[in-house]
C-alpha cells in the first residue's frame, strides 16, 4: 500500500510544484489538501488492518473451512473496500481538474504549433499515468 500512495504523492507534488500557471497560494492550498487527505487515508487504512489482525488474526489461525473465519475475512474486505471507495473521489477529482487546467493553459499559451502538439502528446502520456494511478488506488479496496 505504501508504494502506491508514495507514487501518487510524488505525481501530485510534481504536477503542483512544477506548474508555472498556478500562484504560490494555490500550490500551497493543493499541497495542504493532499497532505491532509493522504494522511487521513493512510491512518484509516492502517487502522482497518490493525483492527483485523489484533482482534481476530492474532488469536486465531485462519481455517478456510471455518465459517467464522470466512465471515471475519469477508467483513474485513467489505470494510476496507468501503473505506477506499469513500476516498477515491477525494484523491482523483481535484487532481483531474488540476491536470485539465494545466494542459488547457499550456495549449492556449503555446508559442507555436510544435509546442502545442508536444503539450498535447505529453498530456496523453500523463493521462495514461493518471489512469494507472486511479486503477492502482482503486485496487487497494479490491475484494478478492
Amino acid at each position: 500500500m505504501e508504494w502506491i500512495i508514495t507514487l501518487f504523492a510524488l505525481f501530485v507534488a510534481t504536477i503542483i510544484l512544477l506548474n508555472k500557471y498556478l500562484n504560490w497560494w494555490i500550490k500551497a492550498l493543493f499541497t495542504t489538501y493532499y497532505a491532509v487527505v493522504i494522511y487521513l487515508f493512510v491512518k484509516g487504512y492502517k487502522k482497518i488492518h490493525n483492527n483485523y489482525y489484533e482482534r481476530y488474526r492474532s488469536t486465531n489461525d485462519y481455517n478456510p473451512n471455518d465459517p467464522a473465519d470466512i465471515e471475519a475475512l469477508e467483513n474485513f474486505w467489505n470494510v476496507q473496500s468501503e473505506f477506499v471507495d469513500s476516498f477515491l473521489a477525494w484523491f482523483h477529482i481535484p487532481l483531474l481538474g488540476l491536470l485539465l487546467f494545466v494542459f488547457i493553459k499550456g495549449v492556449m499559451n503555446g508559442k507555436n504549433k510544435t509546442q502545442k502538439i508536444l503539450i498535447i502528446l505529453s498530456s496523453i502520456v500523463i493521462g495514461i499515468v493518471y489512469l494507472w494511478l486511479v486503477i492502482m488506488t482503486a485496487m487497494l479496496g479490491y475484494q478478492p
